[in-house]
């Protein structure tokens, strides 16, 4: 899901430009609660719709009255939930992990799923990825830059692959904007990419 606000001349806001605002005014989980409204909402109006991605904010999964108002309304939308992914950034999962494993265990019970964001960045990548169980982990675009040249980056991407693999997370790259990159990819067992060379 790509958020974006409308301003007063009907211009759109991405939300890279006005999430950071949000944070620092405490109003992360609102806005998180108004996006996640919209799409359940959606969901349950288009059953033909596929699986859906939506990034939620590090303040909202330490947020208890975040937590419980989003499983109730999982729990009242059980096949919206279903084809619910709930995608965090490695960093924010880092910061706290409790809050992050109550997350993903609650998403769980309520048959949503939980991913991991800009992913291969933090020193306890490998350790966040065995603890929290994840669908899948978005690789930080910024390894794609150095797949091409770098081979100890090739490797990481391999070796991420591979400790994946038994555990049933998959790696997705982002960021992926040339078609040379994508034998790469392929080779390291990347199950998909997103970027804008699609």
């Amino acid at each position: 899901i790509m958020a974006r606000l409308i301003d007063e001349n009907g211009q759109r806001i991405a939300a890279a430009d006005f999430f950071p605002m949000a944070v620092r005014h405490g109003m992360a989980a609102r806005i998180d609660r108004l996006i996640l409204d919209r799409v359940i909402d959606r969901l349950a109006r288009t059953p033909q719709a596929g699986e859906i991605a939506v990034n939620v904010s590090a303040t909202s999964v330490a947020s208890g009255d975040f937590l419980k108002w989003l499983k109730s309304r999982l729990l009242a939308a059980p096949a919206a939930a279903h084809r619910l992914v709930f995608e965090l950034s490695e960093s924010g999962s880092a910061l706290d992990r409790d809050s992050v494993l109550r997350f993903a265990a609650m998403l769980r019970q309520a048959g949503a799923r939980f991913a991991l964001d800009n992913f291969g960045l933090h020193r306890e990548s490998l350790q966040l990825m065995r603890a929290l169980l994840p669908a899948y982990v978005k690789l930080s675009r910024a390894h794609n830059a150095a797949l091409r040249a770098d081979e100890a980056s090739r490797f990481f991407v391999a070796s991420l692959v591979r400790l994946g693999a038994p555990l049933e997370i998959r790696v997705i790259a982002q960021g992926v904007e040339n078609e040379d990159v994508l034998p790469i990819l392929s080779s390291a067992g990347v199950a998909g990419f997103q970027g804008y060379l699609v």
